[in-house]
């Protein structure tokens, strides 16, 4: 009787099997990047992170995240903000060696990914100034800024090809 219930009890155990972990895709590793992008954001920024978007179908196309501030910046403030939290974003996706196979391309460049600043008015009685920039964005290669009616984002004032605003920044930069 022992050797039957040991036995059962043998057979028992070895039919059992560990718990499966679920695998980790690629939409798991793109979160990681974007919550170590959020969580390293500089703060002196002081932006709020309102939404976020991808282009997600079998591979990453792009990554983009939107802010809002409550400060006004000037050109260059804007366009140094943009530029530097990008190129902190591309570092995070590039990075992450489980993304690489699954990116459009690899590295992830300044074209891929998208960030934008809405400027917040808090004035009751709203007066678009058109020397007042009200948004700025960076997406598929190109820094667009906005300027005078907040409301009115169908035409951008102007805009610059990023590597050309990279280079700004990063020369700006160097000299200070």
């Amino acid at each position: 009787m022992k050797y039957v219930i040991f036995s059962l009890f043998f057979i028992f155990l070895s039919s059992c099997q560990p718990p499966k972990q679920e695998k980790k895709t690629y939409v798991d590793f793109a979160g990681e990047a974007r919550s170590e992008f959020i969580r390293e954001m500089p703060q002196r920024y002081r932006l709020s992170p309102v939404g976020a978007g991808s282009g997600y179908f079998e591979r990453i196309e792009d990554i983009s995240y939107s802010f809002f501030s409550n400060t006004q910046d000037d050109i260059d403030t804007a366009r140094k903000k943009v530029i530097e939290l990008s190129e902190l974003l591309l570092s995070k996706i590039n990075q992450k060696r489980e993304l690489r196979p699954y990116l459009c391309e690899y590295p992830f460049k300044g074209d891929d990914v998208g960030i934008s600043i809405d400027y917040k008015y808090t004035d009751r009685d709203y007066i678009p100034d058109v020397n007042r920039l009200v948004y700025i964005r960076s997406s598929n290669g190109l820094v667009k800024f906005y300027f005078g009616d907040v409301r009115d984002r169908s035409e951008f004032d102007f805009d610059e090809p990023y590597e050309e605003a990279k280079s700004k920044v990063f020369q700006t930069t160097d000299a200070s």
